[in-house]
């Protein structure tokens, strides 16, 4: 994503999302509230919560994890690749985000945290 693109308050869904930061500073709304974010914070966006995002900063890439399965035929149908240079992140960078979702997903008899880094 680029400098100030902002994804303006969604509809909520069904299922929950979570977004992990790779590179770039965010600000989230979920429902009322608005939560910074950079690199290697987590967000969970509960599911049939608004929310919505903008980038702060000049780039911002992130990885979305949306459940239940379904959602990414959208992507499919309305996407466009990534322009040439923005890759996805691969190695260390692909391995340390996976650990860090792993771990926030994990089940906790207090709940899933909204924001960890």
């Amino acid at each position: 994503m680029s400098a100030r693109t902002r994804r303006p308050t969604a509809r909520p869904r069904q299922g929950g999302r979570g977004v992990f930061i790779l590179e770039g500073d965010f600000v989230f709304t979920v429902g009322d509230e608005e939560i910074p974010a950079g690199p290697g914070s987590y967000i969970y966006l509960p599911p049939k919560v608004r929310h919505g995002f903008r980038v702060e900063s000049e780039v911002g890439r992130v990885y979305n994890m949306l459940t239940p399965a379904g959602f990414e035929q959208n992507i499919i149908t309305k996407g466009q690749p990534a322009p040439p240079g923005l890759d996805a992140p691969t190695g260390n960078e692909r391995r340390a985000a996976m650990e860090a979702i792993a771990y926030l997903q994990a089940p906790s008899p207090l709940g899933r945290p909204c924001l960890g880094a």
